[in-house]
């Protein structure tokens, strides 16, 4: 049966618990992420508590996507099981892995026959990837074949919108993610920029607000205006080292949503070295617009 011979994989970037990728048994592409020569690719909470001081020092962080033989590495044993492969990949807007991975996939499709490695580029980052890599495996789980999580997965990835508040919007600007205009204002007095997701997986600016805690509570307003119509049994929260304003935006989502989980987890050192300490990203299915 087509269930039992594919493998679900993704990148480090989908920043889930390691618990859950325990759970899951899933295969993971690192994207990584050093400062001043250490890797913190690892998602280990102390390790992510020291990558976020260092920053706050002052010491910058140098990402790099993976290569297209670091996915050839991580799928050729799946393939040589005699299984197949759906990765799951970080938004092309933002990296150049999605493309690295669609190489490593061109070159092994022809030694292991066409489609065996089928990449969906997610167009989402963070937990917005962890939402389809849960989904998906969830489809896997209920019996449902590859080619009907792909479709699933293509016809789905442009509702799930990421709101995202971020502390110091400098990272964001040297590491080219945003434009210039969009950085002055964020060093406005008190001013916070409210990003999300565009329909290419590029960051851009929705709302402003004075204040982070009034960002908070419009992020969770933003929320409830957008999930309508949507089914959401859970939500995802992630954070650069600020839990307790993570937790506090969980229960204002839970006040003015009703949803009924809310996962709070930290972002990952290679999403971190773009957005900084600080970051809060809030992450559903609903209207993109």
């Amino acid at each position: 049966m087509e269930y039992k011979n594919f493998v679900i994989t993704a990148d480090t970037t989908c920043d889930l618990p390691q618990r859950v990728v325990e759970e899951l048994e899933l295969r993971l592409l690192p994207v990584c992420c050093t400062i001043g020569g250490e890797d913190f690719t690892s998602g280990d909470p102390q390790v992510l508590k020291r990558f976020f001081d260092r920053l706050r020092a002052g010491e910058m962080a140098t990402t790099s996507q993976a290569t297209p033989q670091q996915a050839q590495e991580l799928f050729e044993p799946i393939l040589k099981e005699g299984k197949q492969i759906l990765h799951i990949s970080f938004s092309s807007g933002l990296s150049g892995t999605a493309g690295s991975v669609q190489i490593a996939a061109g070159i092994l499709n022809e030694l292991y026959g066409e489609d065996s490695v089928i990449v969906v580029d997610s167009l989402c980052a963070s937990v917005g990837e962890a939402l389809l890599i849960q989904r998906a495996f969830a489809m896997k789980e209920e019996g449902k074949s590859r080619e009907e999580i792909r479709q699933w997965l293509e016809q789905n990835k442009n509702q799930v919108v990421h709101l995202i508040l971020v502390d110091d919007l400098d990272h964001l600007y040297r590491g080219g993610r945003i434009n210039k205009a969009t950085a002055v204002v964020g060093g406005a007095l008190g001013i916070k920029p409210l990003l999300h997701m565009d329909l290419e997986g590029k960051l851009n600016t929705y709302a402003k607000e004075r204040g982070r805690r009034k960002a908070l509570q419009s992020m969770a307003q933003e929320m409830a205006k957008r999930t309508g119509g949507y089914q959401n049994p859970i939500a995802y929260i992630c954070h650069g080292d600020c839990e307790e304003d993570a937790n506090l935006l969980a229960d204002l989502v839970h006040q003015k949503t009703g949803v009924g989980q809310v996962m709070v987890t930290s972002i990952g050192a290679t999403i971190g070295a773009h957005t900084g300490p600080g970051v809060i990203g809030l992450v559903f299915l609903g209207n993109p617009k």
